[in-house]
């Protein structure tokens, strides 16, 4: 499975008002200001410096039980980081009382609209993201210093369309050569969204190499870039220093206070361990996988149903399916990059066996990793260290689980427990879209019993609309010619545009005679569609993109290596 997109970065800005910063275990630990504020005769004794250190550690339980009583007091300070506290939980619930809070504390304090944008963004429908831009850019219009600037940067990476007058890529190239931390931090990430933009590959790069202390997901850039370059010492360099960074007694450069996330560099981690192994398909492996198991299985169950009880039909050699070989990779790129660089195993072990030794949620992304790639961590009980994750984060141990019993490739494949654990992962923050992806494909193909159309449409409509762009794709194909489910030509169309979009096209397997041959769905569509009906399907397309506004798709390692080079 392709990974998720990448994940939000520090934000790394300068700590003020505080005495002191201590670190421990790679978090910051702020030394209680002589100013602390107790209110007196009530259990527990809230105090606000106490309750923003516990969220700086990551116990939000704590810090909610210090802050929330003072914010509901009216204390301006305790009201912002409560909302922090709140934008750092999963649930949609939490996340809909951090925007309550910061709109209650934003005509006190306007620094809020920051983060008041940046929950909005994460709902990524178009009227929250057109609530984020306006509180953007009123910030930047007032003042609003680097921090305002390096958001609405980062909206403008994530969704291009919205910078109608096209001032991003000048605003990008001012940030880079910013002193101010968040806004080169800023720069890197709209590079990296544009990276198939010409010119900008190469800018990345250099921007990557002279701000690793700032930001740490550019590891995952330059394994990239030297990985498919070829060139093995400088990313087993690479691989020792960010193990050396992302050490636990190591600090970080600086920090935003408010943006600060505990779960940034596990997540990154976990992403470098990927692009050490990840291959550049256009389509994901375990879907293709699964699309030929399910054509394969087809298949059989229509001969042995044809044919004599008694006859061993499966086991006859002449029909075992014929697979077809993994597609070609572009003539030009293939020529410049050698095939032994294409994976490197044995630094992704030794990061992963690093980040076991780790404590907290470096051992759940570790984990996970060799969820998606078996053949990772071999000796690893990967079933255990997950469910000892439920502690640290338990809807993205939930999520793993479920796609472990799902895959069935480290342990018997396990529907019901498959569903029961990605069932837990709904509703959450960074876990509900890919939980409602997994589910949908769970009842498409039928692993719980009889395959469950209305059940799939239901959650891979969620996950489409969620960014999760192999969801469209699978949309297509049960409009277009998954059993049980109605077809609707013109649903298929919009979902097949739509994956074309996010750079998946939408192919149609077909297992006769055991050789598997495909046909890309659009062009059926183009041809079988009357010119009433490719209208209706056009207008439907945009109507979609114009409610849920398409993130920028993601682009062959292969294709920006080449670029940069």
């Amino acid at each position: 499975m392709r990974p998720p997109v990448l994940t939000a970065l520090l934000l790394l800005a300068p700590l003020t008002g505080w005495g002191s910063v201590h670190w421990h275990r790679g978090i910051p630990a702020l030394q209680k200001a002589e100013q602390g504020l107790l209110i007196k005769g009530e259990q527990g004794l809230p105090d606000l410096t106490r309750g923003n250190q516990a969220r700086l550690a990551g116990r939000l339980t704590e810090a909610e039980r210090d802050l929330l009583p003072l914010a509901r007091r009216g204390y301006v300070d305790a009201q912002l980081y409560v909302a922090a506290v709140y934008s750092e939980q999963e649930t949609a619930d939490a996340q809909q009382a951090a925007i309550s809070w910061y709109r209650v504390v934003l005509p006190r304090r306007p620094d809020a609209a920051i983060p008041l944008a940046r929950a909005y963004m994460r709902r990524a429908d178009r009227a929250s993201l057109q609530e984020a831009k306006n509180l953007l850019v009123a910030a930047q219009s007032s003042a609003g210093g680097p921090a305002a600037s390096a958001a609405l940067l980062d909206f403008y990476g994530q969704f291009p369309q919205f910078d109608a007058a096209g001032k991003s890529p000048a605003a990008a190239e001012l940030a880079a050569r910013s002193p101010f931390p968040e806004l080169r931090n800023a720069a890197i990430n709209w590079y990296r969204a544009s990276i198939a933009d010409p010119g900008r590959a190469r800018r990345l790069l250099e921007l990557c190499r002279a701000n690793l202390n700032i930001a740490p997901a550019c590891y995952v850039d330059l394994a990239t870039y030297y990985r498919y370059s070829g060139n093995h010492m400088a990313l087993d360099r690479l691989v020792t220093d960010a193990i050396k960074s992302m050490h636990h007694e190591t600090p970080a450069a600086n920090f935003d206070e408010l943006a600060f996330d505990p779960i940034v560099l596990p997540s990154i981690a976990g992403q470098l361990a990927v692009a050490l192994v990840s291959q550049p398909l256009e389509a994901d492996p375990a879907i293709e996988g699964e699309d030929l198991t399910a054509a394969a299985e087809a298949e059989s169950a229509m001969r042995t149903e044809a044919a004599d009880d008694s006859a061993d039909l499966l086991g006859a050699p002449d029909l075992l399916p014929q697979y077809a070989a993994p597609p070609a990779l572009p003539a030009d790129v293939a020529q410049s990059t050698p095939a032994a660089n294409l994976a490197e195993p044995e630094l992704a072990n030794r990061l992963l066996r690093w980040m076991l030794g780790e404590p907290g949620a470096m051992q759940l992304e570790a984990a996970g990793v060799a969820v998606n790639f078996p053949y990772l961590l071999p000796d690893v009980d990967l079933e255990k260290v997950l469910k000892k994750g439920a502690a640290v984060s338990g809807a993205r141990a939930s999520l793993l689980l479920g796609e472990l019993y799902y895959f069935n490739q480290r342990v018997p494949r396990a529907p019901s427990l498959g569903e029961a654990s990605l069932r837990l992962a709904l509703g959450n923050r960074d876990t509900s879209a890919p939980g409602h992806y997994r589910l949908g494909r769970l009842y498409q193909q039928g692993y719980l019993g009889r395959p469950d159309p209305q059940r799939a449409l239901d959650n891979l409509l969620y996950a489409s609309r969620h960014h999760v762009i192999e969801a469209n794709t699978h949309l297509a194909r049960l409009f277009y010619d998954s059993p049980g489910a109605r077809i609707d030509r013109i649903n298929a169309y919009v979902f097949a545009r739509l994956s074309e979009d996010g750079g998946i096209p939408v192919v149609i397997h077909s297992l006769r005679g055991g050789v598997l041959s495909g046909y890309r769905l659009l062009d059926h569509l183009n041809a079988e569609l009357t010119e009433t009906e490719h209208t209706q399907a056009e207008a439907r397309y945009q109507s979609e993109r114009e409610v849920y506004p398409l993130m920028r798709p993601p682009v062959s390692p292969l294709t920006w290596v080449k670029k940069a080079g």
